[in-house]
């Protein structure tokens, strides 16, 4: 049964129009996009207090290492924030990190990648995997997790990895990716409908700005094409009110060895980093498996 608190959710999220940027096009969704990259939300104060936060700008895009102040972590995150690709780190990214550094004895890496439209898919995959080429960490102790666009942006570094022999890290989690950019399949209109958090319609343009000029088929920009045979293990964290989650549960029906599968009824987009019963039940198995 439905939580109180995740009914509760859906509603705020459609009283306030969470979802609204997702519904716009053309110049509207360009002046929207621009006015919310220029609010990157940073680390908080009590938790620059409490942990070892360094800003590095060594690469051609800066990443944050976040490490416990006592001593040298054995495992390690890379952590990749949603944002449909468009919208920078937000106060709820940094909150759903600072609760996992407070859970587990781990560093966490988080990369501020490149941002359409300004930047394309390959923009944001290349500077990725130069990010990950330049890690001196225990592969065998990595974790990549991402939700939303970085839930498609670590199942696409789980690919570039395969294909350039890098270190295979430890496993890949996958919260409420979108693996297929033409939203062709019936039932995304169905789970639209439950949807308050996120839309398809800014995504189909968001599609052409991310490709320039590639197919959207590329395996890299829509993983439902992808070969996940030889990659690490994959964990996929999905919702069925959320329009991601029908082409989601398809690759997954279709190659049911490739992944392991958590779907929750009725839970919104990026449902674990909300605080609600479910997002705590899917949480407590991330942190398990991290």
């Amino acid at each position: 049964m439905e939580s109180i608190q995740s009914k509760a959710l859906k509603l705020f999220a459609r009283l306030a129009k969470i979802n609204k940027i997702w519904t716009l096009e053309g110049a509207d969704l360009q002046a929207a996009i621009a006015q919310k990259q220029k609010k990157l939300a940073t680390p908080s104060k009590k938790m620059t207090e409490d942990f070892l936060v360094y800003y590095d700008t060594s690469l051609s895009f800066p990443f944050y290492k976040i490490s416990q102040k006592q001593k040298a972590s054995q495992k390690s995150l890379i952590y990749l924030a949603g944002g449909g690709f468009v919208l920078p780190m937000s106060e709820l990214h940094w909150s759903y990190i600072e609760n996992i550094m407070r859970s587990l004895d781990i560093e966490i890496y988080v990369p501020i990648y490149p941002l359409a439209p300004e930047f394309s898919f390959e923009d944001m995959s290349e500077f990725l995997v130069d990010f990950y080429r330049n890690l001196d960490v225990d592969f065998s102790n990595l974790t990549i997790m991402g939700d939303s666009a970085g839930g498609t942006l670590a199942l696409s570094l789980a690919q570039s990895i395969q294909k350039r022999n890098l270190k295979n890290p430890k496993q890949i989690i996958a919260i409420s990716p979108l693996v297929r950019f033409d939203f062709s399949n019936p039932q995304i209109q169905i789970a639209q409908k439950s949807d308050f958090i996120s839309a398809s319609k800014a995504l189909g343009q968001i599609g052409e700005w991310v490709a320039t000029g590639s197919s959207l088929n590329d395996p890299l920009i829509s993983p439902y094409y992808g070969n996940f045979k030889d990659t690490s293990p994959i964990h996929i964290f999905s919702g069925t009110a959320d329009i991601t989650n029908p082409d989601t549960r398809t690759m997954v029906e279709q190659n049911p060895t490739d992944f392991n599968y958590y779907e929750y009824d009725k839970m919104p987009h990026i449902f674990p980093l909300f605080p609600l019963p479910e997002g705590k039940s899917a949480s407590n198995i991330i942190k398990s498996l991290l």
